[in-house]
């Protein structure tokens, strides 16, 4: 195996196979593969929250005003937005960018996002992966990316879960939004509370009642 740095003006890299045709997982390694999409999709992000802070100053410039609610959303509350239009999930989505609350999101979290809306059994009718992933990278722009520097894990009882919990108490939020309030039972201790989307739905809305 060769890797060839390209000259050209796309700066593209690619691989090629001189002699042998063994499949390139096996040749460069899977866990160099995992560690080549993990980064490409950090790098991917980081543009995306870039790009959101230069909007945002301009807003600011303009005199509007943001929430200052950090909240965490569940993958289970996208999935319930996928497959239903009539419940809180899908009010809360279709709501964002909220002048009520920012959602925070983290690499981890993201590659979940992605992984779990993708499933056939999760699209919407007529909708592919394609369109799944181009929406998920629109709420990725509209969000706070957050570095995770320290892990309390194990603190729950699913790491999954544990990954979400990291993600609110680093990015100082107050909610977790899910549908599995349960399953973050103990997440008081951290200062992070897990309610479900229409308790949430229903605070935003007492909360921004004049």
């Amino acid at each position: 195996m060769a890797l060839v740095v390209a000259s050209a003006p796309a700066c593209r890299v690619s691989f090629f196979v001189s002699r042998s045709q063994t499949p390139v997982w096996e040749r460069i390694g899977f866990w160099k593969l995992c560690f080549l999409y993990s980064w490409s999709v950090s790098f991917h992000l980081h543009a995306l929250q870039k790009e959101r802070f230069h909007t945002l100053a301009l807003a600011d410039h303009s005199g509007h005003t943001f929430g200052s609610l950090r909240v965490v959303f569940d993958t289970t509350v996208l999935v319930a937005a996928a497959h239903s239009r009539s419940g809180a999930s899908f009010a809360l989505v279709s709501s964002i960018p909220s002048p009520h609350f920012e959602i925070c999101l983290s690499i981890g979290l993201y590659m979940e996002w992605l992984d779990v809306l993708s499933r056939p059994e999760h699209l919407p009718p007529d909708k592919t992966a394609a369109d799944a992933q181009r929406f998920l990278l629109y709420l990725a722009s509209q969000a706070h990316l957050q570095d995770i520097f320290f892990l309390w894990r194990p603190f729950l009882s699913d790491p999954n879960d544990d990954m979400v919990l990291e993600l609110a108490f680093a990015a100082g939020c107050r909610y977790v939004v899910t549908h599995n309030s349960a399953n973050f039972r103990g997440s008081e201790h951290l200062g992070v509370r897990a309610i479900t989307p229409r308790d949430f739905l229903t605070l935003i809305r007492t909360h921004s009642t004049p």
